[in-house]
């Protein structure tokens, strides 16, 4: 079944307009996609690698998606977690990190973080994602130093500095 998405306009005001996955997003409409970052509650990051065929294959990122048709952004982010690791986030501490338009891909990405207890084993959808790992900060930092990183996954220092900022010790 194709995915539906609702389309939004340039202040991510409803259109009452929807689109289907896989077809262009018409011209000054948007929709809206979002990044989830979970972390536990010793700093480390789970992230992706995805899985060879797919866009950016055999590099890491957080995982995420586009919001389905009525869908709030964090009703999105729950579900996509649970679909590409197989982990319930729904109880979880949630932040939200960030909203950022990208015109380049007629798309508003919305980040969030979502903070687990210890170092939760995933269960992965196996279409998308290779496999999973709990990262230190330097360790993601390396990954990035050696290109392994997905571009739009690039701003965990932000991510990383809000969890700081919230879980401090």
């Amino acid at each position: 079944m194709a995915e539906i998405w609702d389309l939004v306009d340039k202040n991510r005001q409803p259109t009452n307009l929807t689109h289907k996955r896989g077809e262009p997003v018409p011209d000054g409409y948007f929709h809206i996609v979002i990044h989830c970052w979970i972390m536990n509650k010793q700093g480390k990051i789970l992230l992706a690698q995805r899985q060879v065929g797919c866009t950016d294959q055999l590099l890491w990122e957080r995982t995420g998606g586009s919001l389905l048709t009525g869908e709030t952004s964090l009703q999105g982010a729950i579900r996509e977690v649970k679909e590409e690791l197989g982990i319930d986030v729904s109880n979880c501490p949630n932040h939200f990190v960030k909203s950022q338009m990208r015109p380049q891909y007629h798309d508003i990405f919305d980040s969030w973080l979502f903070v687990v207890d210890g170092e939760v084993q995933p269960i992965l959808q196996e279409e998308e994602v290779r496999q999973t790992a709990w990262l230190t900060l330097e360790e993601v930092c390396q990954m990035d130093k050696n290109s392994q990183i997905v571009n739009s996954s690039r701003y965990y220092h932000e991510v990383y500095n809000l969890f700081q900022s919230i879980y401090k010790k």
